[in-house]
């Protein structure tokens, strides 16, 4: 008995020795950051990652707060006489409160050329009578087209998809001012000879100040400093108040590669008509879409409610609301009757989906664009008509108006309604309700995108409850507190965990863990308050990012939508087109935790130029014979956008530009480019979309260069212009060091234990797979796994 004793408290002392040794990567990186002093290497739970490199072997429940790593970790799995099943955490990952306030990450946009175009005022005058005469023209030719039904019906495919792009009335009015600013560029351009690269880089230094089209321009803004964000992300940036403002243009890295130089769509390099973008899509994608075995389905999930957070293009409408058809009875309008702003897309004869249906012609409209920054003339700039702010606006509206249609001005609530004695979003019956059960409608939340497929709406229900978890939790320990107090507080703490989550668990997924370290402005700190606020840089989206860069997580999504049982059998599966504007599943009972099951436990897509065959032509089916092409939307949309060629973008992000077909060997596959150089007359022509989902990952990463480059610029702009942001100290809005540390806590996995109460197990890393080894199912209860956010350091 003596003998055991000695041995239980010799392997007690062994496990205290591990659990010291291997507490955390950052502890011991402080220790190598004071004075210089290199420690020695720890011997009990030393290991080697599987690059080499020296680490301490972790519990994988011990990697809470440090996501940076864990695409790289869970490649290394290690065991200790005390951790049977933990991952190898190099010790040179940890990212200490010191970080440089500057670094890697931020793109040197491209500036004009020095182009010199001189132009009188009274050339500006007559240029803006102009402009206004081809906008009551317009307006004619609107009223026109309605008349003679030459409009999109409710079913058609493309009506669904206007439903998910559709212009707020404030949005339309902003570019009613725009589209008289632009044509009067225009008429300038054409009256003096201007070549496209005098329009773009010599009309942007034409000041519309002391003009009548100054009233086009976006009025300054008083801004007053809050603890609070505005709805509409103004006044983040005091001296630049419309800086990441909902409602205003995108930024561009590259100038605007329009054809001449301001508005027509991109062409070829030699001027020529680019190849037909559905021709593109038919000829690159492959047939075989392999699964990713990392990664679950809540990776792509996620991803697209983070975007709906900060992008939202709208297509463009007649003042009344009219969705404009281009295409009818399977081909274009007549050149005599189409509108000025149709962009379709011609298929061929020989399409082998779309042509046994007599189609040659899919529906696009151009986008809502927006006044110029700064009040000069230019070329067209695309809208954003949300917040460019990871702030949870698709969870509370980009407007005051959409705020309040969704509080429910009590106890800091937002409004939900009893489903199976659980709370949902509002109904919206106006958007669709299903026509055998007219009491299931669509739901109601701050993006009117929620109800584009069901998994979303899932989403979107998750954090509406979240908020409403806070808002009680906060009314519990502050009972003083108003409604008003609580709903700020909790939106307040809600944005912070979408923050956290965003870029401490989903970017070194997309972007690599190893590729954030080097940026030293991406990773989330372990400790302290960060100092990267610079009111210099604008968190404004980028044009090349949202139309291009992140629809990267289109090729993540799979054919179906999936429902798994308690016991991980699947209960149902629905192929996505039928759950698109149909989302009535999820009024079935125990449908919210089946459907939460399966983004848990099913895998996503691997990224590549592959696509699921629900994008390729059944996009917004439904109950009809054919859909919409994704891929091919994609393309035409960086074509009307005038985003620059994938070349372009090589040469921007740092890398060789191709001078030939070969030069792109190192990125992509012989295939590939041999299918391009059949599709493109140049090198330089081939879009930006297709050409970075056709890159190879790189590193840990899940894109390629090209995309990886234009995402961290995004995000490392998102973190340096956002005022608000959740680690930044010494802010009126900032947290305590408290609250920061609760915040730090938090995982995605939690926010789905806490607001699911039939959710009884769920792996820590819920965008990772589950794997018994390095990402165990884990229970709810379990508060040493999962952490729980401590509320009561709100308490006043």
């Amino acid at each position: 008995m003596g003998s055991a004793l000695i041995a239980n408290k010799w392997s007690l002392l062994v496990c205290t020795l591990v659990a010291l040794a291997a507490r955390s990567c950052d502890s011991q990186q402080r220790k190598r950051n004071i004075g210089g002093f290199q420690p020695a290497p720890v011997a009990l739970g030393k290991c080697t990652t599987f690059e080499g490199e020296l680490g301490v072997c972790k519990r994988i429940q011990d990697l809470q707060g440090n996501y940076a790593d864990v695409a790289q970790a869970l490649k290394s799995p290690c065991n200790t006489p005390c951790i049977s099943r933990g991952v190898c955490c190099p010790l040179s990952s940890a990212q200490s409160a010191a970080t440089p306030r500057k670094g890697p990450g931020l793109i040197v946009y491209v500036e004009p050329p020095p182009v010199t175009v001189r132009v009188e005022q009274r050339e500006v005058e007559k240029a803006a009578k102009f402009g206004a005469s081809a906008q009551t023209r317009r307006r004619q030719q609107d009223a026109q087209l309605v008349q003679d039904n030459i409009v999109v019906s409710p079913q058609e495919p493309a009506f669904s998809h206007r439903k998910l792009q559709q212009p707020t009335r404030t949005a339309l009015k902003k570019m009613s001012g725009a589209e008289v600013a632009l044509s009067a560029s225009k008429m300038i351009a054409m009256d003096q000879h201007l070549s496209p690269l005098e329009s773009v880089a010599g009309l942007v230094k034409v000041t519309l100040r002391n003009t009548s089209l100054e009233e086009t321009c976006e009025k300054p803004l008083r801004c007053r400093d809050s603890k609070y964000r505005t709805i509409d992300g103004s006044c983040n940036n005091l001296q630049h108040g419309h800086w990441g403002r909902a409602e205003t243009a995108l930024q561009r890295i590259g100038m605007a590669a329009y054809a001449d130089g301001l508005l027509e769509p991109r062409r070829a390099t030699d001027n020529s008509e680019l190849p037909s973008a559905r021709v593109v899509s038919m000829i690159v994608i492959p047939a075989h879409h392999a699964e990713n075995s990392r990664h679950s389905m809540l990776l792509m999930q996620y991803g697209q409610f983070l975007d709906h957070d900060i992008t939202h293009t709208p297509m463009i409408e007649t003042d009344n609301g009219v969705k404009i058809s281009c295409c009818k009875y399977g081909v274009k309008v007549r050149d005599s009757e189409i509108h000025s702003e149709c962009y379709p897309i011609e298929m061929p004869p020989n399409d082998p989906f779309y042509a046994p249906f007599g189609e040659r012609c899919m529906e696009m409209v151009r986008s809502v664009y927006a006044p110029r920054p700064s009040c000069y003339m230019g070329p067209r700039e695309q809208m954003n008509q949300i917040t460019a702010y990871v702030d949870g606006s698709n969870v509370y509206g980009s407007t005051e108006h959409e705020m309040m249609e969704l509080r429910g001005h009590r106890g800091g609530l937002l409004k939900s309604r009893p489903v199976h004695g659980h709370p949902y979003l509002p109904a919206d019956s106006f958007t669709c309700k299903d026509v055998k059960q007219p009491e299931h409608t669509c739901f109601k939340a701050g993006d009117e995108r929620v109800n584009e497929q069901v998994d979303l709406v899932l989403m979107h229900t998750l954090w509406m409850r979240e908020h409403n978890r806070l808002a009680a939790a906060l009314a519990s320990v502050n009972p003083h507190w108003e409604d008003e107090r609580l709903f700020q507080e909790a939106r307040r703490i809600v944005a912070a965990e979408l923050q956290h989550i965003t870029y401490n668990e989903f970017l070194p997924i997309v972007i690599g863990g190893r590729h954030m370290e080097k940026t030293k402005l991406l990773a989330p700190l372990k400790s302290g308050f960060s100092n990267n606020y610079d009111p210099t840089i604008s968190a404004g989206i980028t044009n090349e990012f949202s139309t291009a860069a992140f629809r990267m997580g289109h090729t993540l999504i799979p054919d179906n939508i999936i429902s798994m049982s308690r016991f991980g059998n699947k209960e149902k599966v629905t192929p996505l087109h039928r759950t698109q504007f149909t989302p009535f599943d999820l009024y079935r009972k125990d449908a919210f935790s089946g459907l939460l099951r399966g983004l848990l436990e099913m895998p996503s897509m691997k990224f590549d130029n592959a696509f699921s065959k629900e994008l390729l032509g059944r996009l917004f089916q439904f109950e009809g014979l054919f859909g919409m092409d994704l891929v091919a939307l994609n393309i035409q949309r960086g074509r009307d956008h005038g985003i620059p060629s994938y070349n372009q973008l090589r040469e921007i992000c740092g890398m060789k530009k191709a001078q030939t077909w070969s030069d792109l060997a190192t990125e992509i596959d012989s295939e590939t480019i041999s299918r391009f150089a059949l599709l493109y007359k140049s090198v330089d022509d081939v879009d930006l979309f297709i050409g970075g989902v056709s890159e190879r990952p790189v590193e840990d990463a899940l894109v390629g260069p090209v995309f990886r480059c234009i995402i961290t610029d995004q995000f490392a702009r998102q973190k340096a212009g956002d005022r608000y942001f959740y680690e930044e100290g010494g802010q009126t809005g900032s947290f305590t060091l408290d609250q920061l540390n609760e915040i730090r806590k938090v995982r995605l996995s939690r926010v789905i234990c806490d607001n699911d109460d039939q959710m009884e197990w769920v792996q820590p890393l819920s965008m990772i797979k589950p794997d018994p080894n390095t990402n165990p199912r884990t229970s709810c209860l379990d508060t040493n796994v999962l952490p729980v956010l401590d509320i009561t350091k709100w308490a006043e």
